[in-house]
């Protein structure tokens, strides 16, 4: 490596503190990359429907199938309705923790885009 290259390299940062690099985006990119984003995102929030569907509508069909196993009554409708209530109930709370996890995606997005401002401290 020569002499003026050395010169080129960034300055080692401090070992306590992370400062990131903060580059000018065009308009353009910046849109592309918000796009970017908030695709991440709505997809974070359908992963998470999904998964959650899958995981609560056996649970509750369990718990009906645990409720009448003795019982003298039919089992496939009030099983199928639990089985239902699952589903319903799985894509509400999978897609609430699907978006908490977009939702940090974008939190870091936007602070990666906003202007630093140093904070002076009275």
């Amino acid at each position: 490596m020569t002499a003026a290259m050395e010169s080129q390299t960034a300055p080692e940062p401090s070992p306590g503190r992370f400062e990131p690099e903060i580059v000018p985006a065009s308009p353009d990119d910046l849109e592309a990359r918000t796009a970017r984003v908030e695709r991440s995102v709505f997809r974070d929030a359908f992963v998470g429907a999904v998964i959650g569907a899958l995981i609560l509508a056996p649970i509750w069909a369990a718990m009906m199938w645990l409720a009448i196993r003795n019982a003298d009554t039919a089992m496939a409708g009030p099983i199928a309705m639990a089985a239902g209530i699952g589903v319903f109930a799985g894509v509400f709370m999978g897609g609430w923790a699907g978006t908490l996890v977009g939702g940090t995606k974008l939190e870091h997005f936007e602070h990666e885009i906003r202007p630093r401002v140093e904070q002076h401290v009275t």
